[in-house]
């Protein structure tokens, strides 16, 4: 196998590992349809690896399995998207899936619109070569027609809910790089180079991008019992492929003189090395990614433990405040409550003595109005993008960005919305951490018991 067969192994593992991630977390349509486009990679980069490496029965089995996850790929990709912006699928969808499959099963018995690679020498390593016909066409052709629709479906979809582009955008970038990886295979500067697989490795990230926005990736996730046991087997088999050699010559044994004695001391030997993985990986990941999350759950459970046990408003309002202060890298915090239903929310609590509380935020204001409707918390760089922004008043968003606000939090009493907690920058440089979101719902939904108990 040359340099370039290594691209597709390598896009291989990087499918298998985000597979068996994303096999632990929560299952939603989301995450169902983000399996499904795994798959369909797998199916692309793991046929394409094989068929370099000759594997059995066949390169021309393998070249078809690795031409049946690329056809599926835009299905998997239709799947995704509507499960992305929460629309339901439709005809088109099902109409495309069996065109695609009809033209697969065409294509194996004729090989009519793309035949199998022929095998050629190139600087002493055999290369694979495709043979471009006309014919071609009948594939991409209802690919690009599909793709169009979809970005059509997209279009909608961000005119729906403007704040849905910025969450897309991650998504189209993937899906363009795939798209011109593909077309690239048809210019000869890249003949024999698998720049189709290399674009799909670009593609997964960004896709993996998005669901972290969409915080549907934990670094929990990481420390799960299949990725583990996966990750020690993968490089158990890596390592234990390149001893064997030395094993050989230490042991003296010969494959075909000592086949019982080959197979004892192998499997023991390849059961020693997956063990010892197997331990080294959730070992770097308990301590080195997972200790993050660990801590904050510990804190979030002391937080929880200390308000519990009080029913005095402002005590559980600074400890709310304390522990956000502690567990996030953020600028002020600020915290509005409501004397009664009707009244503004006025400042009551923040995390520096001298910050001015003045301020009020009115009941009908439309981000008020938002967060009585949702339980997650408002990101406001993606807030801005949205209907109820646009409709505020010139001054409450004069107010709001002077103030260089990054989260809004919502306290609840049941149905009703008692207090709202401003997050400021700490820097006007920092990144967007999307973990934190999660951080401050766990925060707010404990806060929220222990303002509903304190006012019985």
């Amino acid at each position: 196998m040359g340099t370039y067969g290594y691209i597709s192994i390598i896009a291989m593992v990087c499918y298998g590992f985000m597979l068996l991630m994303f096999l632990t977390a929560k299952r939603n349509k989301i995450v169902n349809s983000f399996l499904v486009v795994l798959v369909g990679l797998l199916f692309w980069a793991g046929g394409s690896a094989f068929m370099r490496v000759h594997l059995w029965p066949s390169y021309e089995f393998w070249y078809q399995v690795s031409l049946l996850g690329i056809l599926l790929l835009p299905y998997a990709y239709y799947c995704f998207i509507l499960a992305f912006g929460g629309v339901k699928k439709s005809l088109p969808g099902k109409i495309y899936l069996a065109v695609m499959l009809i033209c697969f099963v065409v294509n194996i018995r004729h090989g009519v619109f793309l035949g199998c690679p022929n095998v050629v020498e190139k600087n002493g390593l055999p290369t694979f070569v495709y043979e471009i016909k006309p014919t071609i066409l009948v594939l991409f052709f209802p690919a690009g027609i599909f793709l169009i629709y979809l970005f059509l479906i997209l279009v909608r979809i961000c005119k729906a809910n403007p704040n849905m582009k910025v969450q897309y955008e991650p998504v189209m970038a993937g899906v363009l790089v795939l798209f011109a990886g593909n077309m690239l295979l048809g210019i000869p500067f890249f003949s024999g180079f698998p720049i189709d697989i290399l674009s799909g490795i670009v593609n997964v990230f960004f896709l993996f991008y998005a669901l972290i926005r969409r915080r549907l990736f934990r670094l929990q996730m990481l420390a799960s019992p299949s990725l583990c046991y996966g990750v020690g087997f993968l490089f158990s088999v890596i390592v234990f492929l390149n001893i064997i050699p030395y094993l050989q010559k230490i042991f003296h044994i010969q494959m075909d003189k000592n086949t019982t004695l080959y197979a004892l001391v192998f499997a023991i030997v390849f059961l020693v090395i997956y063990a010892l993985f197997t331990f080294l990986w959730k070992l770097l990941v308990r301590s080195v990614f997972v200790k993050e999350e660990n801590y904050q759950t510990e804190k979030i459970r002391e937080f929880s433990s200390a308000i519990s046990k009080t029913l005095d408003l402002n005590e559980i309002l600074d400890k709310t405040i304390s522990v956000m202060k502690e567990l996030m890298d953020v600028g002020n915090i600020y915290i509005c409550m409501q004397d009664a239903p009707g009244q503004p929310y006025r400042g009551v609590a923040s995390d520096q003595p001298l910050n001015d509380l003045t301020f009020t935020m009115e009941e009908e204001n439309p981000m008020i109005q938002w967060l009585k409707e949702h339980e997650e918390p408002i990101i406001y760089r993606d807030f801005r993008y949205t209907v109820e922004y646009k409709s505020m008043w010139e001054s409450e968003k004069h107010r709001l960005d002077k103030t260089h606000i990054r989260y809004c939090a919502g306290l609840k009493d049941g149905e009703c919305l008692v207090g709202v907690i401003l997050i400021t920058d700490a820097s006007a440089k920092k990144r967007l951490v999307y973990d934190e979101v999660q951080l401050i719902s766990s925060v707010t939904s404990v806060a929220s018991i222990a303002i509903k108990n304190s006012r019985l």
